[in-house]
């Protein structure tokens, strides 16, 4: 299999985002793990919170690897204007305001 999934990886840019991610779990850890009135009383609920969302990334980071950019192409104005519509959400009154 020529064009398999583990040749296609961009090993380098796959390092490097394992170890920001891990390094950033280990900043979100070292600031949150005293926070027990935030959460209560689970001093972990940040990191595996972080780990969580930095799994859900990594799948779809695999799953667009295993369709190509090829089988991506016809579906870019779509994701595209989902993306902008997403970010112009951020500018509306929905959702909850924390300060």
């Amino acid at each position: 299999a020529r064009d398999s999934l583990v040749r296609r990886l961009d090993w380098p840019l796959l390092g490097a985002s394992l170890a920001l991610s891990f390094l950033g779990a280990l900043l979100v850890w070292s600031a949150t793990r005293n926070r027990d009135h935030l959460t209560q009383g689970d001093p972990y609920f940040f990191l595996l919170r972080h780990a969580l969302n930095t799994g859900i990334g990594l799948a779809l980071m695999i799953g667009t690897i295993w369709l190509g950019h090829r089988t991506l192409r016809g579906a870019v104005p779509v994701l595209y204007g989902i993306s902008v519509l997403l970010v112009l959400a951020v500018l509306t009154p929905l959702g909850t305001t924390v300060n």
